[in-house]
Formats: C-alpha cells, structure tokens, sequence
C-alpha cells in the first residue's frame, strides 16, 4: 500500500473512529439524543444535525465524483447543504440514528474506495489545481473541523462528557 493510501486512511480513521489529538466523530456523537442533536444556541446557528447532513452531503458528493458516479453540477448552496428545515415531527430518534447511520456508511465507502483504487488515482486532478489524494485529505480537515463545533455546540448545550483518550 502506498504512503499516499496509508495517509488518508489514517486520517479517515482518527476523524471517525479514534481518540487521539481530538474526539473523533464516533465520540463527538456519542449519547446525543435526537432533541440535543436539533438544539441551536441563537437562530442562524447551525445544530449538530446540521451540521451532520452538510457533511453527508459533501462527503457523498465527492465519493460519487470519485468512483465515477454523476454529480449534479447545480441546484444547492453551501447553506442549502445543512438541509434546515427540519419540522418537529421529523425530529425523532429513529431519523437521527438513520442519519449517524448514513454518516457512517459514507466514512467506511470512502475507506474502501481508498483501499480499492490504484494508487495513479490519487495523484490524478479532479480539478486543475489538486490531485485526489489532495482533495481527499482537504474533506478529512474540513470533517475535523465541524467535530470542533459539535463539540462545541455539546458543551454549550452541557451535554458533553470527557472522553477517554485512546493509547
């Protein structure tokens, strides 16, 4: 396995599963309830689930890109992609656990994508200026980066617990 392919996998790892530098993903949701999960501090805010259906979306969308799937060049905005307008009675446990759910499954295609692809995919460019493994590694920052404001959104809410830091 390349270096390249053992970078990003260790990337996606730490975000999703692991407790290292920062709570992962995995630990940043634990234990949160589909009510703490819609919660915003002021109007405007985004809530975690928010914040979890942006990341679906460009995790997804660029997953698709990468295997070849189509992506629809238009017809959403950045702020379209937190996908607010969420009515009470979606507001359940079950929408919420299905939502972490497809969270999950996007991280663990995009690990076995990695895995599966010969390595000159990863330096080709998607896009003039970056190669995959560039492009890549940029949605790892930007999932690292949201992790920051869920648990930031959790400790406000005062539902954050201290985790326990992995060896």
């Amino acid at each position: 396995m390349s270096e390249i392919k053992k970078l990003l996998l260790n990337e996606m790892n730490v975000i999703m599963n692991r407790t290292e530098m920062f709570a992962g993903m995995e630990a940043s949701l634990k234990n949160v309830t589909a009510k703490e999960a819609s919660w915003r501090d002021q109007e405007g805010d985004n809530s975690i689930w928010e914040i979890v259906n942006h990341l679906i979306f460009w995790n997804s969308r660029y997953l698709n890109q990468f295997i070849g799937l189509p992506v629809p060049e238009e017809g959403f905005t950045n702020e379209s992609t937190f996908m607010k307008t969420k009515e009470s009675a979606e507001i359940t446990e079950e929408n919420w656990e299905k939502t972490v759910n497809t969270l999950r499954e996007v991280s663990s295609e995009w690990m076995q994508a990695i895995l599966d692809c010969h390595d000159e995919m990863l330096m080709t460019p998607p896009e003039p200026e970056r190669t995959w493994w560039k492009k890549i590694s940029s949605m790892n920052l930007h999932t690292a980066h949201h992790i920051g404001q869920i648990i930031s959104i959790r400790k406000k809410q005062g539902s954050w617990e201290p985790v326990q830091w992995d060896e």
